[in-house]
């Protein structure tokens, strides 16, 4: 953003951790979501309908948040309830359909099955296939295909009817959609995703009475059975044809190939040219869910008459692309190109505060100084989280601090519970060193491992630890070398990595860095605690969960099974014309549906 965004960065965060009522003098007033966008020296802000409401700054002022306008004179008082950035819509305009929407893949893709890999297939995923259920912006799950659900009053016998009428697209295009095919399309899903297969230990029986109803039973209550339907992250249960489901999907490119694929989207895939592009086109006999529309959930619009996605692997011929209006959207750009994109007339440049990567040291628990959690909340007492922040991205508004156990603007990001601001908040370097001495390893040697783009915060891990009297191994290597000694606790101490929303953002049982034995850091769990708390929390009703993750929060800064630096925030740039992009949670993974284009 080219003014105001450090501003809109606070305003964001404060709001993403609760609804505010704003105390000041003139009208109170209830805007259910309030749309920011920047435009010129202003932010607008808007109602649902992209009503104006007022052209204002918003400043933060204490622990309230007041719209003004310039020279500080207070228009109204907004309880605002929740805040998105979203694509500026022009001022009284509707969105509106016809035309085509380009943008660029920076690689290409082999296959469109979502279960063989998790990187590009989701492009067809998410405009030609839907789930049964869908996460709206809160995280909570909706019915997409599903029309209605019970659940028996021991929580043990859940029964799901699909709504009528449903068919697929693709080349199976106008068959009727089946409960047999949901729940096949599950299963396969089931055995293919970590999420799925903790899942599964909860499954007594699967059945499909009739060709609208299943009917799933578990040998225990759990929470976690909408959340499976709707699995956001890591391998998706998108309901497929059975030419796709039938298809081991550990078979590996060319499952999920033009032949056989197919859903139930807005969307019908009618061009794949590998290394080139991939055409959409508006399914005529697409029936959309209803309720309003809310990140995946609800009514989805197709307002495009076409989708065009265009392999272009270099970012300076993405740029190019753009400016000179070939594509209208492109992703994933360096923070050395955003000048020469932000002085173009007709281009927007946003920081997507609703997709970061949470990056972080992940120490070694099995042996050396880093498997005494002593030597692990020194180094995290000291750790100047902001240098390294600033090293990763080259600029202060790219990045967040967040010391919460899950990331920030999620379901449970933005927890600080009492004491962790002993290890997370400003670097304390006598008070690590102290308790490095404590733990008898003053001097010792420590190898730290890293890799490519992750190597610019490490150096400034590794200045940290130098200061902190050890002997340090530096060692930055290529890919290959990185994943075979991350893989023996006997070739690293610390290795540095980041994770995003699907393990950091939707469940603390989907990232395995905080399970028993998990990851490579191979926490150990000495307390047995956190085991407790993680099988608990796949059994909790939601009100038990928010309770838990508090619990684990807190054991979470006794043991560091990890050490959270912060959130670094992708860049985006898209033509002025475009409106309604939706990749909150998922940068690298941008949906047009519900996009339109002015022009």
């Amino acid at each position: 953003m080219r003014k105001h965004s450090k501003s809109l960065f606070v305003v964001l965060v404060i709001v993403a951790l609760a609804a505010i009522a704003l105390v000041a003098c003139g009208t109170e007033t209830v805007v259910e979501t309030v749309i920011v966008t920047e435009k010129g020296d202003t932010i607008v802000v808007t109602e649902k309908g992209d009503t104006v409401v007022e052209t204002v700054i918003v400043k933060e002022k204490g622990d309230t948040i007041v719209v003004t306008e310039k020279g500080d004179t207070v228009v109204e008082t907004v309880i605002v309830e929740k805040l998105v950035i979203a694509s500026p819509a022009p001022v009284g305009k509707e969105a509106g359909y016809g035309g085509t929407i380009r943008w660029t893949l920076h690689g290409d893709v082999a296959t469109l099955d979502v279960l063989v890999t998790t990187s590009q297939p989701r492009i067809g995923a998410l405009h030609s296939q839907e789930r049964l259920f869908d996460f709206d912006e809160d995280l909570a799950p909706h019915p997409t295909l599903v029309d209605s659900w019970v659940t028996s009053s021991d929580g043990l016998t859940w029964t799901f009817k699909l709504r009528e009428g449903l068919t697929f697209n693709g080349p199976v295009e106008g068959r009727a959609v089946t409960s047999t095919h949901a729940m096949e399309s599950w299963k396969r899903w089931m055995v293919r995703d970590n999420f799925g297969v903790l899942l599964s230990e909860f499954i007594e029986s699967i059945e499909t009475p009739d060709d609208l109803t299943f009917v799933v039973k578990v040998n225990e209550s759990t929470g976690l059975l909408l959340d499976g339907l709707a699995r956001l992250g890591g391998h998706e249960p998108f309901v497929m044809p059975p030419e796709m489901y039938a298809v081991d999907p550990t078979e590996g490119p060319g499952s999920g190939d033009m032949d056989t694929f197919g859903g139930t989207g807005p969307y019908q895939l009618v061009v794949w040219k590998p290394g080139d592009k991939l055409v959409f086109t508006k399914w005529d006999d697409y029936k959309p869910s209803s309720g309003p529309t809310s990140f995946h959930s609800g009514t989805k619009h197709a307002y495009a008459d076409v989708l065009e996605a265009i392999v272009v692997p270099e970012e300076a011929s993405r740029i190019a692309a753009l400016l000179t209006g070939q594509v209208d959207f492109i992703g994933g750009i360096s923070g050395d190109s955003r000048a020469q994109l932000e002085a173009a007339p007709d281009t927007n440049v946003y920081v997507d505060m609703t997709s970061a990567l949470r990056i972080g040291t992940w120490p070694n628990h099995v042996k050396g100084p880093m498997s005494d959690a002593r030597v692990r909340r020194a180094v995290m007492m000291a750790y100047p989280k902001e240098d390294a922040l600033l090293a990763n991205t080259g600029a202060p508004d790219l990045y967040r601090l967040c010391g919460s156990l899950m990331i920030c603007d999620t379901r449970w990001g933005g927890l600080r519970t009492p004491g962790d601001e002993i290890y997370y908040d400003p670097p304390n370097i006598e008070g690590a060193k102290a308790l490095i001495e404590e733990a008898g390893f003053t001097g010792a040697p420590v190898t730290l491992l890293t890799r490519g783009g992750a190597a610019k915060e490490a150096l400034v891990t590794r200045e940290l630890l130098v200061d902190l009297g050890f002997e340090v191994e530096y060692l930055n290597v290529d890919s290959a070398t990185y994943k075979e000694r991350r893989a023996d606790p006997d070739k690293f101490d610390l290795f540095h990595t980041g994770g995003p929303v699907s393990w950091g953002g939707i469940s603390p049982l989907l990232n395995s860095t905080l399970s028993k034995l998990g990851y490579h850091n191979k926490y150990q769990d000495p307390s047995g605690k956190f085991t407790e708390m993680l099988s608990e929390f796949a059994r909790a009703t939601r009100e038990r969960q928010d309770e838990l993750v508090e619990e684990m929060q807190i054991q979470f800064y006794k043991d560091l099974q990890y050490l959270p630096i912060g959130e670094v925030l992708p860049l985006i740039a898209q033509s002025q014309s475009l409106h309604g992009v939706e990749q909150r949670l998922e940068a690298g993974h941008p949906s047009f549906v519900n996009a339109w284009i002015d022009r």
